[in-house]
């Protein structure tokens, strides 16, 4: 038999938006981490000054490529948080790990435009970020039930 919870007689069932906001505020930090590691290890960018091959030097580049981090946000990240909330709003009776498999699928597409990118690291480490994200760090469920199962026995069935 469901019954509503009991849990906190006299409050409202609550969580749903905080784990919302948690699971946007920690996909945010691990996208910022993972393209500033980018920025930090990947290619230099190329002096605009130049008519060579030259590049910046390590920090000039570094601020520079930290300055595609809002771009990337856009394209990539905005989407994945789209897909990431209304799949977990979605998410009805999928077991945890059929539906982590299933949002590791999805948040991988908004990556697609990376397949295009100069060098390898940057789908290499957005791809980790998207999986990090889809098989640690998403709350699942995201939106906890309202509903919960007694997990008393009942002693007249036993007599």
């Amino acid at each position: 038999m469901l019954r509503l919870s009991t849990a906190h007689p006299g409050k409202r069932p609550s969580g749903g938006i905080r784990r919302v906001t948690a699971c946007v505020l920690q996909y945010l930090l691990a996208f910022v981490v993972g393209w500033a590691f980018i920025a930090a290890v990947g290619p230099r960018a190329a002096d605009p000054e130049s008519d060579s091959f030259a590049t910046l030097p390590f920090w000039e580049s570094l601020l520079k490529n930290l300055d595609q981090i809002p771009g990337m946000l856009l394209i990539i990240g905005l989407p994945t948080i789209v897909i990431a909330v209304f799949a977990g709003a979605l998410r009805r009776t999928m077991e945890p790990g059929s539906f982590r498999a299933l949002m590791a699928a999805l948040v991988l597409l908004p990556e697609w435009l990376l397949l295009f990118a100069d060098h390898a690291i940057y789908l290499g480490v957005q791809t980790v970020v998207q999986l990090l994200f889809a098989f640690v760090i998403m709350p699942v469920p995201m939106f906890p039930s309202l509903t919960d199962v007694p997990r008393t026995t009942d002693h007249r069935s036993l007599v």
